[in-house]
């Protein structure tokens, strides 16, 4: 089975990941964000379900994705692009907070777009007395 991410080749998280269903079928939705050696980011709209005629053939499918974001304001247009492309809600201090354990500078870039304060950095005199 593969999952989620192991498409890509280089560091990549899941910025979301959400279960849905109608009565007909389920499927997850994902957004994927994947940072390149040249640090250049991609979002990916990816979704996990059957997508062929076998029956059981559940797999994940990469149904959108926007390449080459080397700013914040790329990253947050393409990021507002995959919820309307799965038709889904970001929890954007979500998003920071996991975007941060990928590129911290680019988390605390985007946040302020997105309307999420950073917690402010410790002076390195009260560091010192750790």
């Amino acid at each position: 089975m593969t999952t989620v991410t192991s498409f890509s080749r280089g560091e990549s998280l899941v910025i979301h990941q959400e279960w849905r269903s109608t009565m007909a079928s389920d499927w997850t939705d994902a957004v994927v964000v994947t940072r390149s050696g040249k640090k250049e980011f991609s979002v990916f709209c990816r979704k996990h379900g059957d997508f062929s005629e076998r029956v059981g053939d559940r797999r994940w499918s990469t149904v959108a994705r926007m390449k080459g974001l080397r700013t914040a304001i790329d990253l947050k247009n393409a990021l507002e692009d995959a919820q309307q492309v799965l038709e889904i809600s970001l929890n954007w201090k979500q998003v920071i907070n996991r975007l941060a354990t990928l590129d911290c500078a680019a988390a605390t870039a985007l946040a302020p777009l997105v309307g999420i304060d950073m917690p402010k950095f410790p002076e390195v005199s009260d560091l010192d007395k750790e």
